[in-house]
């Protein structure tokens, strides 16, 4: 009863810290979107604002833009304060620090890419899709190799 309970606890303390790095990751990836958005003319009104800049005069676009400026600008402090938050608590949470940084890292990375595709158009090269393949299957590696059942085995094979 006592290996299971362990293996049920790490389980769990193991999908909490994957997820906590996985959220510093997104969070860094919109807080670097909202950073593009704050402080690029030409992308906020072709990216966010596309039709008000049909639908308004040349003063309001101007006013709409400074006003999504200062929000966008705001919310990059957001982001990174919950970003670094849940980095902190996954770090804390965690037994390897590598793990906690490679998650976050490789959810940084394909929300990065995502945003970039889906708000600002750019397109993903197959190096990319190689690169990022790469990642994908190295955190499935590293994942696997931590996971409770190796690690409660190997502890029945210390005793």
């Amino acid at each position: 009863h006592d290996f299971r309970f362990v293996t049920i606890n790490r389980s769990m303390a193991m999908q909490t810290v994957f997820l906590m790095s996985a959220q510093a990751g997104c969070f860094a990836a919109l807080a670097s979107m909202c950073a593009k958005l704050a402080t690029s003319s030409e992308t906020l009104l072709t990216s966010l604002l596309p039709d008000q800049t049909q639908m308004f005069g040349v003063d309001q676009t101007l006013l709409v833009s400074a006003i999504t400026r200062v929000f966008c600008f705001a919310l990059v402090f957001l982001c990174n304060s919950l970003m670094w938050t849940t980095f902190v608590k996954a770090l804390q949470a965690s037994s390897s620090t590598v793990e906690v940084t490679l998650v976050n890292s490789a959810a940084n990375f394909l929300v990065t890419a995502f945003i970039g595709c889906m708000v600002f158009g750019e397109s993903l090269s197959l190096l990319w899709w190689s690169g990022a393949s790469c990642l994908l299957i190295g955190l499935l590696l590293m994942q696997h190799d931590a996971s409770p059942s190796t690690s409660v085995s190997r502890e029945k094979k210390g005793e």
